[in-house]
């Protein structure tokens, strides 16, 4: 099981998608990637270029998920105690022109408890 983090701007973008109608097909990769990020289901795309070692996934013709699997070094567990595998960082998840964002404008990770 991996932890699912979202940019400031993968935010916006879940409600762009809520919006527009897609919020079934959002969830539906959030939960696949939350299992397993690198299944090949629903249009799976491993980038290249600037984008290397970032995913994407299809919510639609135009628009796709895009994130990065990251080692879990918060060492992050869910409700039942469990460790993490990893954590997804979710970057965008409207259009499908990309830059991959600076890591310093990411949000801190929560604290500990």
């Amino acid at each position: 099981m991996y932890k699912i983090r979202g940019t400031k701007q993968a935010k916006k973008d879940t409600a762009k998608c809520e919006r527009a109608g897609f919020k079934t097909q959002l969830d539906e990769i959030l939960d696949t990637v939350e299992k397993d990020p690198y299944d090949l289901s629903q249009c799976f795309e491993r980038l290249k270029g600037d984008l290397k070692g970032c995913c994407s996934r299809r919510i639609n013709r135009k628009n796709r998920v895009l994130y990065e699997v990251l080692p879990n070094t918060e060492n992050a567990r869910d409700k039942d105690g469990n460790l993490y595998e990893g954590i997804v960082l979710v970057y965008e998840a409207w259009g499908h022109n990309y830059k991959k964002p600076d890591l310093k404008q990411l949000p801190p990770p929560p604290a500990p408890q």
